[in-house]
């Protein structure tokens, strides 16, 4: 998997086949992305361009500039907009919408933004991204309706010669029975279109936050490295190695509590498999000068199973002198902050605070001196 990846570091940015300005014209970018991967975004971003066009025809010129970057801040508002609602499910506008956040025309200032959102829409699974129940359920009675009402009037027809009187009782009942019938089986299609189309998004959204190099998407993206989507996995892969090379020891602490953890898990993956595949043993020495910069004392487990391997010998005590020093440097710190906490005087010796009742009588306090 990785080796593909590998092969294919240098290739020109994929861009949907529309009739607006590619994309791809106005950038040139490393890509890990598979000839079938790319295909497979190809197809995916053409087909929702497809949908949205036929709704809305401001669509074309939404792409055009957003492809040479020259959108306005109304525009901008707008995408945002679109892809941050919820309760419609991963749309076919949204998923165009991802893809237009991703593209490397995006303004500086705007890119944090947009990579906060797609780290948003990528950390949530593809159950989280659906319809709600509501409007999943008036979409089912629909289509249920179009099939019932057809058959209640074919059945109609056949009845009239025997009983003219009853046809639209039957009418009535052939349909209502149609759709009680049907529905089951229309929800189980509708959700598993929507889950397909969550997946889609998601898909399109680890792939934007590679483009734009969004390095607080780390934990996010790492995730999907390991998610159970073979297509997602693949793709995150790729923008996860774009995004760890742009760490530093600035980083460090700055980013998602997750993050560690992510790339943790990662190499535990992948530590043992580096040894039959060059592409895989540069991966986790990636993950490794990683958690050089940015790793505590919660990586300190899996860079020692790393270091089992000896392709990874090397790398992993490197590192672990690294992590040892931070543990150490946290442990000072946690140990500082004990001790300002503790009580300076033992509780038996604090002031307390007068109770109003004197201590001695009055003629011991007012005695004459002899």
């Amino acid at each position: 998997m990785l080796q593909q990846h590998e092969e294919n570091i240098t290739e020109r940015q994929e861009t949907p086949r529309l009739e607006s300005p590619a994309p791809a014209e106005a950038s040139e970018q490393q890509s890990l992305l598979t000839p079938e991967l790319t295909a497979y975004h190809r197809k995916i971003i053409d087909s929702a361009f497809s949908r949205c066009e036929k709704r809305d025809p401001g669509i074309k010129r939404l792409i055009r500039e957003f492809s040479a970057g020259t959108y306005s801040e109304a525009d901008f508002q707008l995408v945002m907009r679109v892809l941050e609602r919820s309760g419609d499910g991963a749309t076919a506008q949204k998923i165009v919408n991802a893809w237009l956040l991703g593209l490397p025309m995006a303004r500086s200032n705007d890119q944090p933004k947009a990579g906060s959102l797609l780290r948003t829409v990528l950390r949530k699974a593809p159950t989280q991204l659906i319809s709600s129940d509501r409007s999943m359920i008036g979409r089912a009675i629909a289509w249920t309706s179009l099939i019932g009402v057809p058959c209640g009037l074919v059945v109609a027809i056949l009845a009239q010669a025997y009983n003219p009187f009853a046809a639209i009782a039957i009418i009535a009942l052939t349909s209502f029975l149609g759709s009680v019938l049907l529905m089951p089986f229309s929800l189980l299609r509708l959700h598993r279109k929507e889950v397909e189309a969550a997946k889609e998004l998601r898909f399109v959204a680890a792939h934007a936050l590679g483009r734009l190099q969004v390095v607080e998407a780390i934990d996010a993206v790492a995730a999907a490295s390991a998610d159970a989507d073979a297509r997602l996995r693949e793709v995150a892969l790729g923008s996860l190695r774009l995004l760890l090379v742009r760490l530093t020891s600035d980083h460090y602490g700055r980013l998602g509590s997750e993050t560690v953890p992510n790339l943790c898990q990662l190499l535990q993956f992948y530590a043992g498999k580096s040894v039959f595949d060059r592409s895989i043993d540069e991966f986790n020495n990636e993950l490794l000068t990683a958690l050089e910069k940015i790793g505590d004392s919660r990586a300190i487990p899996a860079v020692k199973i790393a270091a089992e391997h000896p392709h990874l010998v090397e790398t992993a005590n490197r590192v672990l002198a690294v992590l040892e020093e931070r543990r150490r440097q946290e442990t000072n710190r946690l140990t500082l902050l004990r001790g300002s906490e503790a009580l300076a005087t033992p509780e038996k010796e604090l002031l307390r605070a007068s109770t109003g009742r004197a201590e001695s009588t009055p003629d011991q306090l007012l005695r004459p001196i002899d």
